[in-house]
């Protein structure tokens, strides 16, 4: 199956999620999970982002069902955030995944922990302290403001409790929630106040927007070809515009160089005429006149080279 019909297909399934998530995941998400299971084993970086997309909306629309459901994702999710995942986007929507369960579903979020501190044979602290770790430190691959936002209510979350791991991580914590705070707050130009620019009050109009999915390499590739043939065009655009500018100054030259040696010739001529007169009429007039014509015409000679210079080094 080509990538835009796998793209199409994810679409088709994110529209189900949204219009009845409920009676969609209880019928069909067993099946995609396993189907999902073997996609993510041979499957790109851009389809990884594609499949955990679905699993997002899922928890973002059902978060007790979501999770259910989608268990046997999980792991790798928590692995891949524990390891470091080194694609910004796929660390982005691992954390929006994690953010969601931490959040919306902390009993599931306890037993997943749990049981990765099992597989991994570790203590849980010492594990949960690498998951905490790891968030703060990736934090900045998250550039949707949504997600920050998500991310930072999730670790806040842990605040209220006592474990020593948590109030370790409690700088960094706090930290990153700032940032997110200044990422979500906007001014507002009536009152002059700073509200969030992703809460909609009782008084505020729906406004509805396009779930943006985070920008794919193929999409960055289109991009670059987009501003390189761009850049192309504007260069080709600027070589025309000196060429018709060369020619132009050449043609000119050309023009002054023809008439120069038309000049020169004229000169010579009635310099040769005059110097004729002076020997048949024996008048010392001419001899001076045909003298001060030959000294235009070399001149005029000298202006010439100067010109073939100038048009030896445009043909340069």
């Amino acid at each position: 199956m080509s990538s835009e019909n796998m793209r199409t297909c994810f679409q088709i399934v994110n529209a189900y999620l949204y219009l009845s998530a409920t009676d969609f995941l209880q019928n069909y998400a067993e099946s995609l999970c396993r189907a999902f299971c073997a996609l993510l084993k041979d499957i790109t970086d851009e389809g990884q982002v594609q499949v955990l997309k679905v699993v997002e909306i899922a928890l973002k629309v059902s978060p007790i069902l979501g999770a259910h459901m989608f268990q046997p994702l999980l792991p790798a999710v928590f692995r891949g955030i524990v390891d470091g995942e080194r694609y910004p986007v796929v660390m982005s929507t691992y954390l929006g995944i994690m953010g969601r369960v931490l959040l919306q579903n902390s009993n599931f979020f306890s037993s997943l922990l749990t049981q990765m501190a099992l597989d991994r044979s570790q203590k849980m602290d010492e594990l949960f302290g690498s998951v905490i770790e790891m968030w703060v430190d990736r934090m900045d691959n998250i550039t949707q403001p949504e997600r920050r936002k998500l991310s930072s209510l999730a670790l806040l979350s842990l605040l209220p409790s006592d474990n020593s791991v948590i109030q370790d991580k409690f700088c960094g914590i706090i930290n990153i929630s700032v940032e997110a705070l200044h990422d979500v707050m906007t001014e507002d130009s009536e009152t002059g106040t700073f509200k969030d620019c992703m809460l909609m009050t009782n008084f505020e109009e729906p406004k509805l927007s396009d779930d943006e999915e985070p920008p794919t390499e193929q999409d960055k590739r289109k991009k670059l070809k987009y501003h390189m043939c761009l850049d192309d065009q504007r260069r080709l655009k600027q070589n025309e515009k000196k060429t018709q500018k060369r020619n132009g100054l050449m043609e000119e030259i050309k023009a002054k160089q023809k008439r120069m040696e038309e000049d020169i010739r004229v000169l010579v001529k009635s310099a040769d005429h005059d110097a004729e007169k002076a020997e048949s009429q024996g008048k010392l007039s001419f001899i001076s006149k045909s003298d001060g014509l030959r000294r235009a015409a070399k001149g005029k000679e000298r202006h010439l080279e100067t010109l073939e210079r100038q048009l030896t080094d445009k043909l340069k």
